[in-house]
């Protein structure tokens, strides 16, 4: 009996350590399945309606949004991941990108959380990447990203989908904020960059150089022909590079890992007070390296008790690995200061940050994840009929396009069809037409020969009366 017991409790802890934050019904996946039932999306075969919308694309250059959305949503294994990866990219370049809807983005990125067998390389590429293919984390997919990157403990992943929530300034959202302040903090016990988690835009660059290199010298070899082909003479202007004035907006251009976490950092830590908030500011100044406005921020605390232990620490240690800032005075200043601190770490809190953090994350939760569950559902069903209403609104806008050009087809066949029955009677007025039109304006030819013109410049020749 007591070894049943043993076991059950192992059972028990096993099964507490899967779930870590949020619960499998937090997925919605019977919601989200539920699109598939759509009398829209049973009509479409993802494979042939894929080349079908391709066809558009290379024929003219864009499809509509919400068919794109219908074959997004469509999709359901990972057969054609790649082939998504690619239509986004393309959507994103046409001019119907601003009519993208929002389930789109959601259902790009749920595939890859489905189907990509916790391989999120490709996943952070694309929203890392905003103007190339324009998707963006909601509420919903940001904690389903945070949540599986934390349950594989991929830390580092996990922090840098916490900064494309900093650089959307989108926070409002409570477990969010919890999940990125915790996958953050564990960021920091390895704080190795994120350049190597997008290896593939290195490659996807190097092959946009290599394709803009090879269009920009066959531009300048059809631009040698055109020009051995002018008069000498002529005027030929040749445009050139010129350095515009370097702008650094200290937001989207941000590329440090570190800068991008401490202002993570930063933006959360206005959500808290107290010593938790304190110390989540106190990490953010360091790692964003902000010591002028960090040096402020510990001068105005009222109390420099309200602080955990382990922020002041980090805040110390991470400034001993910084190199080469012994002539900055504010890194000095903010330095002391730090070191002030640590030197008061018996007054300090003294309870582990990470497990206060954790605590709070596992509230949050459990205070937030019924009524978000519900809210997501709705949401759920609200796209499939705005999915059905932009449907509706194409198929008429078609409609409408094809009876215009059935009515201009008929007006043209109606005008030659006249123009032969009254062949006749205009023949004058086809004449004339036909000379505005040939730019001809010599006389007609009478009987099959040309009528000669008299010549204006001809002066006869003088003749001498001859003597008798």
């Amino acid at each position: 009996m007591m070894w049943k017991q043993v076991c059950l409790n192992k059972f028990h802890v096993k099964a507490t350590n899967v779930r870590y934050f949020l619960s499998e019904a937090y997925k919605c996946s019977e919601a989200w399945e539920n699109r598939l039932k759509s009398p829209i999306l049973q009509k479409i075969r993802p494979d042939l309606f894929y080349y079908d919308l391709e066809r558009q694309f290379n024929q003219q250059g864009k499809v509509c949004a919400v068919d794109f959305d219908i074959f997004v949503n469509r999709m359901n294994d990972n057969k054609m991941l790649n082939e998504l990866s690619d239509m986004v990219h393309k959507m994103r370049l046409s001019t119907e990108t601003s009519n993208t809807l929002a389930s789109t983005s959601h259902a790009v990125i749920r595939h890859h959380l489905d189907f990509s067998d916790n391989d999120f390389e490709n996943l952070v590429y694309i929203l890392d990447d905003r103007l190339s293919y324009g998707v963006f984390l909601d509420s919903f997919t940001a904690n389903l990203c945070l949540d599986k990157l934390i349950k594989l403990k991929d830390y580092r992943m996990a922090a840098k989908v916490s900064t494309f929530l900093m650089l959307q300034e989108n926070f409002e959202n409570p477990i969010n904020r919890m999940l990125s302040l915790y996958a953050c903090y564990k960021y920091l016990e390895n704080a190795e960059p994120f350049d190597d988690l997008l290896k593939n835009q290195a490659t996807d660059a190097e092959l946009a150089s290599q394709v803009s290199e090879a269009m920009r010298a066959i531009a300048d070899a059809r631009s040698t022909k055109k020009a051995k082909k002018r008069d000498k003479k002529e005027e030929i202007r040749v445009r050139i590079n010129f350095l515009r004035n370097p702008y650094f907006d200290d937001h989207f251009d941000l590329r440090n890992s570190h800068h991008l976490v401490g202002k993570t950092f930063l933006a959360i830590g206005q959500y808290f007070d107290g010593a938790i908030g304190n110390s989540i500011k106190l990490m953010g100044y360091t790692y964003y390296e902000k010591y002028a406005d960090g040096i402020q921020f510990i001068e105005s605390l009222a109390n420099k008790n309200q602080l955990y232990k382990d922020a002041v620490d980090i805040a110390k240690k991470q400034l001993a690995e910084i190199k080469d800032r012994d002539t900055d005075e504010n890194y000095k200043k903010f330095l002391e200061a730090v070191d002030k601190l640590a030197e008061s770490s018996t007054s300090l809190e003294s309870e582990s940050l990470e497990n206060v953090i954790h605590k709070l994350a596992v509230q949050t939760v459990k205070e937030n994840e019924a009524k978000e569950i519900e809210e997501q559902t709705k949401i759920y069903t609200l796209w499939e009929q705005i999915r059905q209403t932009k449907l509706q609104e194409e198929l008429t806008r078609v409609d409408h396009h094809n009876r215009l050009k059935k009515i201009d087809e008929l007006m043209q066949t109606m005008s030659e069809q006249e123009e032969k029955l009254w062949f006749f009677d205009n023949e004058e007025k086809i004449d004339l037409q036909l000379e505005k039109i040939s730019g001809d304006h010599t006389e007609k030819k009478v009987y099959g020969r040309e009528k000669k013109t008299a010549e204006t410049s001809y002066i006869p020749p003088e003749v001498d009366a001859k003597r008798n």
